[in-house]
């Protein structure tokens, strides 16, 4: 009967271990899914900066573009 309740004791200890390792595990879960989150939120922010900029760009490319064929066109004109 003694080694019975030891058994059944063991068995008790490792389920709250069991039990414990599982709750560390689900808040390391947690944890991890926030920070990925954080990362792709940052991540998208950078790249909206970026589309902004390659905007910008093209549109003083096309400036740049629109001033130099007009200066042809005057060229051509004299």
């Amino acid at each position: 009967r003694c080694v019975l309740e030891e058994k059944i004791s063991r068995c008790e200890f490792d389920l709250n271990e069991a039990e414990l390792k599982s709750q560390q595990l689900q808040k390391r879960i947690k944890e991890l899914e926030e920070k990925r989150h954080t990362h792709d939120d940052r991540h998208s922010k950078l790249m909206e900066v970026r589309v902004c900029e390659l905007e910008q760009c093209v549109s003083e490319e096309r400036s740049s573009s629109d001033a130099i064929m007009k200066r042809l066109e005057r060229g051509r004109e004299q």
